[in-house]
């Protein structure tokens, strides 16, 4: 017997990564592709370390080419890593919102290849045996997204299904979609993403070691890796963060640091009353304000000069808010 509805929903806080091919599949291969170059690698070390000056040289070339892939295979890995993490943070989300079950599909080639009908019948009907299918207006599924609203309602129609359609959702100026959240936070119009969200843009993350810059500056930072997340403006934020259950007031930069001459994004969140250890832990930060964009500054004295004002700046918006 029929029991379960499902609700077909984007996560418009953040955004998504989809690959083609099985992630575990994937990751099997990249490791499958080191393994195999380690002989390869022995033998030119061998080559590196005893041969004449050409040998030499000829090893040492390739091994740096090698040395590259492996660091493309990494960063194919770490993809991987940020699309669980960004799996794990939709149910993170959605803990609180009364669901039973929360299930995110893997979609590999086969998934892809899927025709509109046969998405529905084999994983809507067979797989989960739903009785009742909630999506919204502009829902597109199935091969090349071929499957439209229509679609589904005469393949449910002929399934058995009750479907419910969500119409456009308006206010104040705003579409409630994930693209408009995706607006709101390139122009850091975080009032307007609240609006669409119902809380504060939020981003949970573990926290990993930087260069320890602001720890000599008297400004100690924890830091989380963006890479994968929606980036938005980048700049200087006032943030809330929860760690452990609690409640701690702070300033952020989002952004890729051109004091230093970095280029991978990065949060850095200064707390304002926690002292401590957060290496490898879970925090949440939730953007409360915007503050000012990043910018390059002459020297060290000039940047810490700026993170007062805007820690000042941090906690009246706080207070406001």
């Amino acid at each position: 017997m029929k029991k379960i509805t499902i609700l077909m929903a984007t996560i418009i806080t953040i955004s998504s990564c989809s690959n083609m091919e099985s992630d575990a599949e994937k990751v099997c291969d990249l490791t499958t592709q080191t393994m195999e170059m380690m002989p390869e690698i022995l033998q030119l070390g061998m080559k590196a370390g005893f041969g004449d000056e050409e040998s030499k040289k000829e090893a040492q070339k390739q091994l740096d080419e090698i040395e590259a892939d492996i660091k493309k295979m990494g960063a194919e890995l770490e993809n991987i890593k940020v699309k669980y993490d960004e799996d794990e943070f939709q149910a993170y989300l959605l803990e609180n919102c009364g669901l039973d079950f929360l299930g995110i599909l893997d979609f590999d080639k086969k998934m892809s290849n899927l025709t509109p009908y046969e998405f529905v019948d084999n994983v809507i009907n067979n797989a989960i045996d739903v009785s009742h299918l909630i999506v919204g207006y502009n829902f597109k599924f199935g091969k090349d997204r071929s499957g439209d609203v229509q679609a589904l309602t005469d393949i449910c129609k002929k399934l058995k299904i009750d479907l419910s359609i969500i119409d456009k959702v308006e206010g104040d100026n705003y579409i409630f979609s994930s693209s408009s959240v995706r607006d709101c936070l390139r122009k850091a119009d975080l009032k307007g993403a609240k609006k669409i969200i119902g809380d504060y843009w939020t981003v949970k993350g573990e926290v990993i070691k930087g260069d320890q810059r602001g720890r000599q500056i008297g400004f100690p930072t924890a830091n989380i890796s963006m890479e994968g997340w929606i980036e938005p403006l980048f700049g200087v934020y006032a943030v809330k963060v929860s760690i452990d259950g609690l409640l701690y007031k702070g300033v952020a930069n989002l952004g890729i640091r051109p004091t230093f001459g970095q280029s991978s994004p990065l949060l850095e969140v200064h707390l304002f009353d926690y002292s401590g250890d957060l290496y490898g832990n879970d925090i949440v930060i939730s953007f409360i304000d915007f503050i000012r964009e990043e910018k390059k500054f002459d020297g060290i004295e000039a940047l810490k000069k700026q993170i007062e004002i805007d820690s000042t700046k941090a906690i009246e918006l706080i207070i406001e808010n």
